[in-house]
């Protein structure tokens, strides 16, 4: 990497090394230059957001939020590292929010993200520093505000996997006037019918509606869906710790309507693959077959991560003039995260080509066989692929 004069006193040491830790510390320093804010770096990732945003020109933009925790258990050095579920579990948490298509799933930007260390919170919609809040769904909570409050144009829906399943902030967010959509657990209770039952209970009443085929590693699968509503009435059981030590009481509430969607999938032989409980306030003109493909979009956070993780600290590796390198290849499969390269590596490449998953969807349509999705399976196997937009 060659480094300009104001850059040369973020790295003090070439990144060069082979080990992963050399090049997170490297990365470390790169973005401690007192000169820059974390605010000021995400000013250009903020303006390509909205860009890809008024480009989509869709009525809904899918909000999805996750967590993802770095492990410094062998930097010693590091004195901000924060504990997390055990002594030995210590480092850094970063929360992200990625806007995602509600028609093709394809990833838009990444507008705000957060970092969580033993010190506080360093978000990229501050320039200090800001104490820890009590939960990491406190935390969701003033950064769904902060993305309402960007009026990006088309409306947000935040998608969050189970660790949202709190009742207490859904009433929150619906309260806001936001739209959500959880993945539930099949031991919430909610209201069905004229009496309380479990979801996974509710799952069994309900009739179901072939959607769709899908291909997963190869192997058609169907796709089913149910959906009915329901009413949350059960009182919110908040994890804080009181002034006197002791975990707070139960927090009654207002009935909350939501509608339930269930999602199945089902091999050759009739064998249940996998299920999905899902939770939303998007209203009933988007269908439930809508609403469970866009939880599967959700996948695109976890690609998100991995992606920081395998090179998002080699910088190095940022340069997209030699072909077929890591920050290419992903700015050709994931142009919304890295929006400033993927105009490179078109140019380079001289024009612009679809990926080799696309020309696969062409060949399902012949066949007649409806476009995969991705599939979270056993041993976090999974099957993505560009989506069709929407007719």
């Amino acid at each position: 990497m060659n480094c300009t004069g104001p850059l040369a006193a973020g790295v003090k040491a070439l990144p060069d090394g082979k080990k992963a830790a050399s090049h997170a510390q490297a990365m470390g320093r790169f973005l401690a230059n007192p000169r820059v804010t974390p605010e000021g770096l995400s000013v250009p990732l903020l303006a390509a957001t909205r860009e890809a945003v008024t480009a989509d020109g869709g009525e809904y933009v899918l909000a999805v939020a996750d967590w993802s925790r770095v492990n410094d258990g062998g930097h010693a050095s590091k004195r901000d590292r924060l504990q997390m579920t055990h002594a030995t579990d210590v480092g850094d948490e970063l929360q992200s929010s990625l806007l995602v298509s509600a028609e093709d799933g394809a990833p838009l930007g990444v507008p705000v993200q957060d970092l969580v260390t033993a010190q506080g919170v360093w978000s990229s919609c501050a320039d200090t520093i800001s104490p820890k809040v009590s939960s990491p769904l406190d935390e969701l909570s003033e950064r769904m505000s902060w993305l309402e409050q960007q009026k990006f144009g088309p409306r947000l829906v935040h998608v969050i996997d189970r660790e949202a399943d709190s009742v207490g902030h859904l009433r929150r967010w619906t309260r806001d006037g936001q739209l959500w959509l959880v993945r539930a657990k099949g031991n919430s209770t909610v209201r069905y019918g004229n009496g309380s039952m479990r979801i996974d209970a509710v799952a069994k009443q309900l009739g179901y509606t072939r959607e769709r085929q899908v291909l997963c590693q190869g192997r058609p699968i169907q796709h089913w869906i149910a959906s009915a509503p329901v009413v949350l009435t059960r009182p919110a059981k908040p994890k804080k710790i009181g002034a006197d030590g002791r975990r707070q009481r139960p927090v009654p509430g207002e009935p909350l309507k939501a509608r339930l969607v269930v999602s199945r999938l089902y091999d050759e032989a009739g064998h249940l693959v996998a299920e999905w409980f899902l939770l939303t306030s998007v209203p009933e003109t988007v269908s439930a077959a809508r609403v469970a493909l866009w939880y599967d979009f959700r996948w695109q956070i976890e690609s998100f991560f991995k992606l920081l993780k395998q090179a998002g600290h080699q910088l190095e590796q940022w340069g997209t003039g030699e072909r077929g390198s890591p920050i290419q290849a992903s700015a050709d499969r994931h142009p919304g995260l890295y929006p400033g390269v993927a105009p490179l590596c078109a140019a380079d490449r001289g024009g612009t080509s679809r990926p080799a998953v696309s020309r696969a969807l062409v060949r399902q349509a012949d066949e007649g066989i409806s476009p995969c999705y991705p599939l979270r399976l056993v041993g976090w196997r999974f099957h993505t692929v560009r989506h069709p937009r929407f007719p």
